[in-house]
């Protein structure tokens, strides 16, 4: 999760809302494993996790795979 988790934190920590910024340290929490099947579209996003963190994360990763 650090090679996703880290190059998103770096283009978007700057820009967060306090808000969003809170939502993205609750993920920092999680146990990797889970967020990577978040991530993935494997697993549904407990009630206690924004969503919209998450589809921004999903967002990123699609843009950073899509350059490659």
């Amino acid at each position: 999760m650090d090679l996703i988790l880290g190059p998103f934190a770096d283009a978007r920590l700057p820009r967060f809302t306090a808000a969003e910024l809170q939502s993205f340290e609750a993920l920092l929490d999680e146990a990797d494993p889970d967020l990577l099947d978040w991530v993935l579209g494997q697993a549904m996003v407990p009630a206690r996790i924004d969503p919209a963190t998450i589809v921004a994360l999903k967002t990123f990763r699609q843009a950073q795979a899509a350059q490659q």
